[in-house]
């Protein structure tokens, strides 16, 4: 809805909370994480809305983990978390936001999570070597395109 916007930002194993209309954070998401992933320096990157706007997904590339926040409350509450490819780096919903995508390109792998089931719909692996990264949406006609001659 254009009020909230949601930052991955250096040095938080998270994402901050951003009042579109005030210009000011309002809250801070933190990756909870074991002791001995907290002893390894890691970086997040790649953040997506879905559920309707209910919930923030975001990448650990180092600890090769994606994160699902509830962005309802604040700060926003962890629900979940998957173990994914190597150095999972690009994310992103589907139109529907009822699928999540995750780019993992040293594993050369995406991984489509359900976003209302919470759970791993499937993997697609490519080629050594692809390194798969960005990701667009394209919302493609339903009925065959008429050309004009």
């Amino acid at each position: 809805d254009g009020k909230r916007l949601y930052m991955n930002v250096d040095d938080l194993l998270g994402f901050l909370v951003i009042d579109t209309a005030a210009r000011k954070v309002i809250g801070k998401a933190e990756y909870t994480l074991t002791p001995d992933e907290q002893a390894v320096r890691s970086r997040s990157h790649g953040i997506a809305v879905a559920n309707d706007g209910k919930e923030v997904w975001s990448n650990d590339v180092v600890h090769n983990l994606t994160f699902v926040f509830d962005v309802t409350v604040n700060p926003p509450k962890q629900i979940a978390r998957f173990p994914v490819g190597r150095q999972p780096y690009w994310i992103m919903a589907s139109k529907d936001s009822k699928t999540i995508y995750v780019a993992c390109p040293s594993s050369d792998e995406l991984i489509a999570f359900d976003v209302i089931a919470k759970k791993e719909k499937g993997r697609i692996q490519f080629p050594k070597g692809s390194r798969p990264t960005r990701m667009l949406t394209v919302a493609a006609p339903s009925a065959p395109m008429r050309t004009s001659r």
